[in-house]
């Protein structure tokens, strides 16, 4: 924050979608140098956790002049189920930000269903996929019964939506290390190293 503040002239304003509201920079900012846009956490989000359209332009208002100009969203919810995500992608692309959806992946045919629907797509998808699995049974049980299945067709799904779009597309992935799934990293290479960029 004070490097940031620094090379800024700015204060700080932080994003709730990266911010835990019960950490001590959300309880008590000040202590932190830290200037909040809104005082409660309720002002944040929708009944639903979603985070408003207005509230996301002063964030990208606020945040113009830091040096950073890459967002991931996630964190709080699906990205990618916001009603307003491809007003929020094409704000952040007008503004010169890049941006990452980070996703399980699972909702990503409700996705491409919404965005055949828009009449503006932005120029660029990034997606950063939480695998956390090399076969359906581990699949299963690191994300909570999701499919390994629908994941593979929806990553089809995507991608042949970008290319027939004209929509630039990249991706990369997370993967959480345990015993079950450090024994699954040559499989989890044959299945997604197709789709996506593996170092």
């Amino acid at each position: 924050i004070e490097r940031v503040k620094a090379e800024t002239s700015s204060a700080v304003s932080v994003c709730p979608m990266v911010l835990d509201p019960g950490s001590p920079i959300f309880q008590r900012p000040g202590d932190f140098g830290v200037k909040l846009i809104r005082e409660s956490i309720q002002d944040f989000y929708d009944g639903k956790g979603h985070m408003s359209l207005d509230l996301f332009r002063k964030i990208v208002e606020d945040i113009q002049c830091f040096p950073c100009r890459t967002l991931c969203q996630h964190q709080v919810n699906e990205p990618i189920l916001h009603p307003q995500i491809f007003d929020i992608l094409n704000h952040l692309e007008d503004h010169g930000f890049t941006t990452w959806l980070s996703t399980t992946g699972q909702m990503l045919d409700a996705f491409v269903l919404r965005a055949r629907r828009q009449s503006r797509l932005p120029r660029t998808l990034n997606f950063r996929y939480s695998i956390d699995g090399g076969t359906p049974e581990v699949y299963r049980q690191m994300r909570g019964g999701a499919s390994l299945d629908r994941l593979v067709s929806n990553l089809h799904l995507i991608e042949a939506f970008c290319r027939e779009s004209r929509i630039a597309y990249s991706s990369g992935c997370n993967y959480i290390l345990t015993r079950e799934t450090a024994r699954e990293v040559g499989t989890f290479h044959a299945v997604f190293g197709p789709f996506i960029a593996l170092e």
